[in-house]
């Protein structure tokens, strides 16, 4: 099976995606491994992007991509509804995507938003057709394995957000790999009516928030899915816990 290159991995993404020159990506203080910057301080993590979404079916690159792009994607829609913005109206065609991509990052930018997907590399399960379903990532490397996470938490994110649960099981799971003595507290709990899940944890110093905002789905409402993500990106805590334990 064939290894996939997130589109991000490195700067040269975004001259390859957004046709940026270095010394545009320069003075736009782009970060590698994403779409984020310094003074970013809320990353929406996901999975990795559709195969689809950066080549055409002939295997040819497809040029500006960014994070939940795709038509079917229900991310822009909430963004849209919770920011007053019209972004998701720029899913432009494939002559525009660039010009599509670059309007969303700069209102992301301007709110200090960034995106940073958790695998870096993957492979996929053979399948008869091209899935872009999460259950056939096969990961290779994730931002905890090439240095990204560390990158944040020397920068100024303080606040990670997860739609996806395949993100948010993977980044726990790697997160107790890669620091053993994390503490975390639960400061809001996930409830029947999708209140995001929200962790606070503590890691060499640095208080970090984790949240769980599902924006997929038919058992839960459309406008309750959009209130939590709201509420993920305010970062609304309702605290109902008090001693820190080792991360769930």
């Amino acid at each position: 099976m064939a290894t996939e290159n997130h589109p991000y991995l490195t700067l040269k993404g975004l001259e390859n995606q957004l046709e940026l020159t270095k010394k545009e990506i320069k003075a736009g203080g782009y970060l590698p491994g994403g779409i984020w910057f310094k003074d970013t301080k809320t990353i929406v993590c996901g999975t990795f992007p559709p195969r689809t979404e950066y080549e055409d079916k002939k295997g040819k690159k497809r040029k500006g991509y960014l994070h939940y792009s795709s038509n079917r994607n229900e991310f822009w829609r909430h963004f849209d509804a919770i920011f007053g913005e019209t972004l998701y109206q720029k899913l432009y065609e494939d002559g525009e995507r660039i010009k599509s991509a670059i309007d969303k990052i700069k209102v992301i930018k301007s709110k200090k938003i960034g995106f940073i997907d958790i695998f870096t590399k993957v492979q996929r399960k053979p399948t008869k057709r091209q899935n872009a379903k999460d259950s056939n990532l096969i990961p290779v490397e994730t931002i905890f394995d090439n240095g990204t996470f560390k990158k944040t938490l020397k920068n100024s994110v303080y606040n990670y957000i997860f739609v996806y649960s395949l993100a948010r099981n993977s980044f726990k799971t790697e997160l107790k790999k890669a620091f053993i003595d994390v503490k975390c507290q639960v400061v809001q709990e996930r409830t029947a009516d999708n209140i995001p899940e929200v962790i606070k944890a503590t890691i060499n110093e640095k208080t970090i928030y984790f949240t769980y905002a599902p924006i997929h789905g038919r058992r839960i409402p459309p406008k309750r899915r959009q209130d939590a993500l709201k509420d993920a990106f305010k970062r609304i805590i309702r605290n109902r816990s008090r001693n820190p334990n080792p991360c769930p």
